[in-house]
């Protein structure tokens, strides 16, 4: 073979063995994010865990403080303290219910403490405050897919969701997620 031939073959093939990973991938497993949640822990830094007592006592102090109790279900999440970070979400709703942010952010809690279709609920009225209110779309989709096994369910949510966002690294991989429910509709 000519070198010119032997480059193209070897391109040929490199690309070949690319787009059989990313289908085999596609097809294989959810892509990290999507999957069900796994019960590990972040370990607290001394920063995170200074941080975390200083928003407990600012919350201890200001209950009616909507702002305290927002960062503090934030970071106790981030930092995989689900209980506190339930309990500061549930607060702040009390001080305002319709703030779809923090509805997802309390659904996905309640998803990584097992209760899916209570996350769904939430997911489902942060819908219903805010339609144009990307990250419900999105959880409802993963939720409903990989807690629920709803795949019709999973398929409208996240046809909605690409409608709000339809480009983006985010929308690739529902798309790709999408097609593989479409081609695959027993699995």
């Amino acid at each position: 073979m000519r070198k010119p031939g032997v480059l193209i073959a070897i391109s040929l093939a490199f690309g070949a063995g690319f787009i059989c990973g990313l289908l085999w991938a596609a097809y294989k497993g959810a892509p990290p994010g999507l999957g069900p949640p796994t019960a590990s822990t972040p370990a607290l830094t001394e920063a995170d865990r200074a941080h975390l007592a200083e928003l407990e006592e600012r919350a201890r102090q200001h209950p009616d403080s909507r702002p305290d109790m927002v960062a503090l279900g934030n970071l106790a999440m981030d930092t995989g303290r689900f209980d506190t970070a339930k309990e500061a979400y549930e607060k702040a709703l009390k001080l305002k219910g319709d703030d779809p942010d923090v509805l997802t952010d309390l659904g996905i809690v309640y998803r990584r403490t097992g209760q899916p279709k209570k996350a769904v609920e939430l997911f489902r009225r942060a819908r219903q405050i805010d339609p144009s209110h990307v990250n419900s779309a999105f959880n409802l989709g993963v939720v409903l897919l990989h807690d629920l096994k709803d795949r019709q369910g999973a398929l409208e949510a996240w046809e909605e969701y690409l409608k709000l966002e339809p480009s983006g690294e985010r929308a690739d991989m529902i798309r790709r997620v999408l097609e593989q429910l479409r081609r695959n509709p027993q699995k």
